[in-house]
């Protein structure tokens, strides 16, 4: 079922979804609402998600050595 193997997830997507279908039926207005404010909240979720992707990089400089050396092999 949508790729979930353990039978412990599984269980609890059957109850989600029979909470769901209970909470349609005996109060539509909230089921209404509950899907409305979870549906604005995923899209803004992504909308960040996706916002923190275009970010540039923020490299820390490490401090550190550098040694340039020449040597004259006989």
């Amino acid at each position: 079922m949508f790729g979930l193997t353990d039978q412990k997830d599984v269980a609890m997507a059957n109850n989600i979804w029979k909470m769901l279908d209970d909470m349609s039926e005996s109060n539509p207005q909230e089921y209404q609402q509950f899907v409305q404010k979870n549906m604005k909240e995923g899209i803004q979720d992504v909308k960040k998600k996706q916002d923190e992707k275009n970010q540039p990089y923020k490299i820390k400089p490490k401090i550190g050595v550098c040694l340039n050396m020449s040597a004259t092999l006989s």
